[in-house]
């Protein structure tokens, strides 16, 4: 059992409907329950043409979490930095609602966590397939050490435990990073001397509809482009 604590609970969601109802059951089932009312569940869905919000709004009917809804999309950058600023607990844990990792892998990052020691903990995604998105990983993560000295293996993963206040205070300056905004966030804090690790937790393989496969080289390439453009910048400043 879990001490009490105030809890946020975010996650972004658009074209979801596949996973979407799996995720925010086994949030309600794995996670909400030792927590009991110190924890909130905040879903910012943005701009779905499938039916993911319908979906959510009847999910509601069940579960009492916040929804936020736009109708046009306003990106995943305005839908965190969004989440973050309504945000009430002391510890948020943040996660993609795809699935990725199991939302009970949250008790995982929660024991590293409350060693104190650690002002934000995320996932490092074990046997990750298909194999060509473990490959760009580990691609990432070692242009992402050698750029800004991060020693973290799955920089962009989007399943994190965070100290609200010292992390909130980040996000005023995050968001430049399109295609490595969670990488971003661990590059900021490094840079602010918060204290970071990971935790290995196991990966559920899940189809993109946001990054299908024939697009996702032209963003590899992107994303590496940004990254060390983002390091010039930072040189100048």
């Amino acid at each position: 059992m879990p001490k009490k604590i105030n809890l946020s609970i975010l996650s972004p969601t658009y074209q979801n409907e596949t996973y979407i109802t799996q995720v925010v059951k086994e949030i309600y089932k794995d996670v909400v329950p030792p927590f009991n009312d110190t924890c909130e569940l905040i879903i910012y869905e943005s701009g779905s043409t499938d039916k993911t919000r319908e979906i959510l709004v009847d999910l509601q009917k069940k579960y009492p979490f916040k929804l936020i809804k736009t109708p046009k999309r306003v990106g995943y950058i305005a839908q965190v930095k969004k989440l973050y600023q309504l945000a009430k607990g002391e510890i948020i844990f943040f996660l993609d609602s795809d699935g990725e990792c199991r939302p009970r892998a949250f008790w995982q990052l929660y024991q590293k966590y409350q060693n104190g020691q650690f002002d934000i903990v995320t996932a490092f995604r074990k046997k990750r397939k298909p194999l060509y998105r473990s490959i760009i990983t580990r691609l990432d993560n070692f242009l992402i050490r050698n750029l800004f000295g991060l020693k973290i293996h799955d920089a962009n993963c989007g399943f994190r435990l965070v100290k609200a206040k010292k992390v909130k205070n980040l996000m005023t300056n995050w968001g430049k990073l399109k295609h490595n905004s969670n990488a971003e966030q661990l590059i900021l804090a490094n840079k602010n001397s918060l204290k970071i690790t990971e935790v290995k937790v196991l990966h559920r393989e899940r189809k993109s509809v946001v990054l299908p496969i024939n697009k996702i080289f032209n963003q590899i390439f992107k994303a590496f482009i940004e990254l060390i453009n983002y390091r010039y910048q930072s040189n100048k400043i």
